[in-house]
């Protein structure tokens, strides 16, 4: 059955009418998945049969960038109709263009739009020619007095475009002068669009201020980022646009390059190759009508679950992996005091229990700390790191064999062994007693699946099982560590908690 989950249900069902139960009786199952086997034949058939299976191609290849630059007519194309994106009427529209002696062809065809009613020119600052030259503060100071005359209570910018001929610094200047609250909340509308057409990839900087609007200057959700391709057959843009307040953006959005494709007759092809956001709405001055508190709610179907599970065993699973073991001397890390906070130091001693004494850097000691809670900061394995079935079977045999001195697992040794080793290159290791069950699976390479169950519910007995395993491997760490409760009604909750939920009512 070694990944074949599709002869799962049919064995269990097989196992369960074995021992007397069926259909129309109660029976409680789980199912453990481990890390995997190295050196499975059928592995190739279990990919298959298991997924994921794609019935969609999300990762299709993205459309190709051509290395022309579109003509103005098709640029003028794809923001004329980009502007339908804008839910309102009668709006006000801020062109950032590049110097004054040179064409800004954002300019005409917005003026031309039925929806706009002004156009707010903003010339790139004379001294401004690349990104450092220039008095970036004497601009600001000129560009913000150039949106104020413009602008009232009663009507203020909904959209800005950036002109393809405005430079690097114009981009910083309007982020800057828009992240002051005053500014923004006097100058912009409470929805806002920007838009900005990139004409080659050496433009980055304007799809990342697109970007900068989203995260830093419009406040209220939903607010998306957009980048779309537009192809003609020898000539590439992309649109990088930010718009908030509409809840429907992606639809808009999808409606508008269908639009724009028509319209060219097939000369443009747009690629929308990204969207994000979007995943709140914001509700100005929100009051809630009603408060719920715990008691609103009807409790009686999860009371009766609660009290309907029938716990019987603890189980716990340890997957461990060869992270090389420590000696004396030993460069570490460790986790003082299992405080979460782990600090340099080296390896003083190993103790005969499997646990460190560690000299930290910083004066502190501290004994008896578990191989998982150390990382060796020399990562490279020695050849006695390494595991095979002989070493793991005769740490197995051994941990058994101290195990069965504690007085709960006492008959632990009249359970036998079974070893099944026609599964790859690793093997599977299970012992049952009346006590519970033990399966150790190890991978065939670095990784060992520790399965501990039984009916004595104590965590201690686990940490003890698996601390005296390790022992025997001090090449072994815990890198997780899984317990649940085991039994049937259902069962999410240990028998400890209910003890101590009858306390507490007492």
């Amino acid at each position: 059955l070694w990944s074949a989950f599709e002869k799962h249900d049919a064995a269990k069902h097989a196992l369960i009418e074995a021992v007397g139960s069926g259909p129309g009786k109660s029976s409680s199952s789980y199912r453990i998945v481990a890390g995997g086997m190295f050196g499975v034949s059928t592995w190739k058939e279990d990919a298959k049969n298991n997924g994921p299976r794609f019935t969609r191609d999300c990762e299709r290849p993205l459309s190709p960038t051509r290395d022309k630059v579109m003509d103005t007519s098709a640029i003028n194309t794809v923001l004329q109709d980009s502007m339908a994106l804008v839910k309102d009427d009668d709006i006000v529209v801020s062109v950032i263009c590049g110097y004054e002696t040179e064409s800004c062809t954002s300019l005409d065809v917005l003026r031309k739009n039925s929806i706009v009613s002004e156009v707010v020119p903003i010339y790139t600052c004379p001294g401004l020619k690349d990104r450092i030259s220039g008095d970036k503060v004497e601009c600001e100071k000129t560009v913000l007095d150039s949106f104020v005359p413009s602008i009232n209570k009663e009507k203020k910018i909904r959209a800005i475009v950036m002109d393809p001929s405005a430079p690097f610094p114009m981009g910083q200047i309007v982020h800057k002068i828009f992240s002051h609250p005053d500014n923004r909340s006097q100058l912009l509308d409470e929805d806002i669009m920007i838009m900005a057409p990139m004409l080659n990839q050496e433009e980055e900087w304007r799809r990342n201020l697109m970007d900068r609007f989203r995260q830093e200057i419009v406040i209220n959700e939903p607010v998306f980022l957009a980048q779309v391709l537009f192809n003609t057959s020898d000539a590439s843009m992309e649109l990088a646009l930010t718009s908030s307040g509409d809840a429907h953006f992606v639809r808009h959005l999808k409606e508008v390059t269908t639009s724009i494709e028509k319209r060219s007759d097939g000369g443009i092809v747009s690629d929308i190759r990204n969207t994000q956001g979007g995943l709140f709405t914001y509700q100005e001055n929100f009051v809630p009508t009603d408060f719920f508190l715990p008691d609103a709610y009807d409790q009686s179907g999860p009371l009766e679950q609660y009290m309907s599970q029938k716990p019987i065993g603890h189980q716990t699973v340890f997957q461990l992996e060869v992270q090389g073991a420590l000696e004396v001397g030993d460069a570490v890390e460790a986790d003082f005091d299992e405080g979460g906070q782990y600090f340099p130091g080296q390896i003083g001693n190993v103790n005969d229990d499997g646990t460190y004494f560690v000299l930290y850097d910083d004066g502190d000691k501290e004994d008896f700390v578990a191989r998982r809670f150390i990382k060796r900061i020399d990562r490279e394995l020695r050849e006695t790191d390494n595991l095979s079935k002989d070493k793991i079977e005769l740490a197995f045999a051994k941990t058994l064999t101290v195990m069965e001195d504690n007085i709960r697992l006492a008959d632990i040794m009249e359970g036998e062994v079974h070893s099944f080793t026609e599964m790859g290159n690793g093997f599977l290791l299970v012992t049952m007693w009346n006590g519970g069950t033990i399966a150790v699976l190890w991978d065939g390479n670095l990784h060992v699946d520790f399965n501990l169950f039984t009916f004595e519910e104590e965590e201690a007995i686990h940490d003890e099982f698996i601390n005296t395993f390790i022992s025997e491997l001090p090449s072994l760490a815990v890198v997780l560590h899984d317990e649940q409760p085991r039994g049937y009604g259902r069962v999410v909750n240990f028998q400890k908690d209910f003890m101590e939920t009858h306390h507490d009512d007492e």
